[in-house]
């Protein structure tokens, strides 16, 4: 867990010390509700990236960095909840009725991979990126502000700065299954 040796962590309130640490192969983050989501899901610890890369854990970095992992709960639902809407829309892309298939027990097909945390000038955007069931080569990515899913997309949507510059900026072209929600809608 972060400590107050670790300088780039170092920033973090004392009550939110534990949400990221600096591990053997880069920055983690702690995400014990993914793990109760996603049962495929193998640690509660996330590779965390940031975009753009920084030598500092900024004020925008950190206050974005603690709201998701004190929101972690709503967001593993809303991430569900978006993946589970986008599945018609997946399925003209893949030619099979994948909610047919995966709806039922969505959660077993996916496994969130990476976090990347991304300053936009403005608000800090969450991207995640997910290997699926159905592709797992492209895998999925979707972007998400506070608890709120902007869209879904190929795993590029999560760790791409320029897709997260536009969605920032009201964007949603690089969404191929735009899925905007919140986990009051599901």
């Amino acid at each position: 867990m972060a400590n107050a040796d670790d300088p780039f962590f170092s920033t973090l309130p004392p009550e939110h010390a534990g949400v990221a640490r600096a591990g053997d192969d880069g920055d983690e983050i702690h995400l014990p509700a993914f793990a109760a989501h996603f049962p495929r899901l193998e640690s509660e610890w996330l590779p965390l990236r940031w975009q753009p890369e920084s030598m500092d854990l900024t004020p925008a970095f950190r206050d974005g960095l603690v709201a998701f992992a004190t929101g972690q709960e709503k967001a593993a639902h809303a991430i569900l909840t978006a993946i589970a809407n986008a599945l018609p829309a997946l399925s003209q892309t893949y030619g099979e009725d994948l909610a047919a298939r995966y709806a039922p027990a969505l959660a077993e097909s996916l496994v969130p991979l990476a976090i990347t945390l991304h300053d936009t000038g403005g608000a800090v955007l969450v991207g995640l990126e997910l290997d699926c069931d159905w592709d797992p080569e492209s895998g999925l990515g979707l972007l998400l502000s506070g608890d709120r899913v902007l869209g879904v997309g190929f795993a590029d949507v999560s760790f791409s700065p320029a897709i997260a510059r536009e969605a920032a900026g009201g964007e949603t072209s690089a969404f191929l299954w735009a899925s905007t929600t919140s986990p009051t809608q599901g």
